[in-house]
């Protein structure tokens, strides 16, 4: 109680405005000095006119015309100044739009003031094929047009369409390995055939390389140390019904006929043995 000598003075009394007397023991006598219609008691500024509860608020001028005590610096009144004033919101016109507010992808507006494209869900720097970027997988920042090679786990990380296509298997490898194999074995083919061949080309020639064919063959002349007999009682240095002939041993002439002989039947071995 202000005045303990008048009953109409205390902390719950109605003030008159004007009288002179602080009747609710406020401080001051409550009047409405700028005529607005307000009560200094609520009137932020009975001093002017245009600012009472009931005025319409003018951002940015720092004047709180409204008297509603929040910051002229935020015109949509979510908590945060604009940017252009040395707050963070990115629209201030916006109460759904400040830094860190829940932000919708794909609708064009940043939301949470990140100043990131709102096409880019995953981050990594490509917008969306259905967005007219590249990016095939929007939800994967190892995904987009841009990867040089995929990663041969199964996806196609660099967006042409194609899964693990950079990518050979070891199986494969294996494989084609395999088929020099094969070649080693044509190629032994061949060394045979060509042994083959160059074996009957010696038995078509000299007796000397048709031995040594017989020889690696491991065929055994049964004929080897044959020799053709000699008539006891002949010359062998003549030949008969000659004479006056030059002198002409027999003996040379069978042994070249038994050499002849013995060639045919060496032919006739092989050509058994093959």
């Amino acid at each position: 109680d202000c005045d303990d000598t008048d009953g109409d003075v205390h902390p719950y009394a109605a003030d008159t405005a004007g009288d002179g007397i602080d009747q609710n023991c406020d401080g001051q006598d409550e009047a409405d000095a700028d005529e607005d219609g307000y009560l200094s008691d609520v009137d932020c500024d009975d001093g002017d006119a245009t600012v009472n509860p009931g005025a319409t608020e003018v951002c940015y001028d720092g004047v709180d015309s409204d008297c509603s005590e929040g910051s002229d610096y935020d015109c949509d009144g979510d908590g945060d100044d604009s940017d252009a004033y040395g707050g963070t919101d990115c629209d201030d016109t916006d109460a759904t739009v400040y830094l860190g507010a829940p932000d919708t992808p794909y609708d064009g507006v940043d939301s949470d003031c990140a100043e990131d494209s709102d096409y880019d869900v995953d981050g990594d720097g490509h917008e969306p094929e259905a967005y007219g970027g590249v990016d095939c997988d929007d939800n994967d920042p190892d995904t987009h047009g841009e990867i040089a090679s995929d990663d041969c786990g199964g996806g196609d990380q660099d967006c042409d369409g194609e899964l693990d296509e950079d990518c050979e298997s070891s199986g494969d490898d294996g494989g084609d390995d395999g088929d020099d194999g094969d070649d080693g074995g044509d190629d032994g083919d061949d060394g045979g055939d060509d042994g083959g061949d160059e074996g009957g080309a010696d038995d078509t020639g000299t007796g000397g390389s048709g031995d040594e064919g017989s020889e690696d063959s491991g065929y055994v002349d049964p004929n080897a140390g044959w020799e053709a007999p000699v008539d006891e009682g002949s010359d062998p240095g003549l030949v008969e019904g000659c004479s006056g002939c030059a002198s002409t041993s027999t003996t040379s002439g069978r042994t070249s006929g038994g050499l002849v002989f013995l060639g045919l039947l060496g032919l006739m071995g092989l050509r058994r043995r093959s």
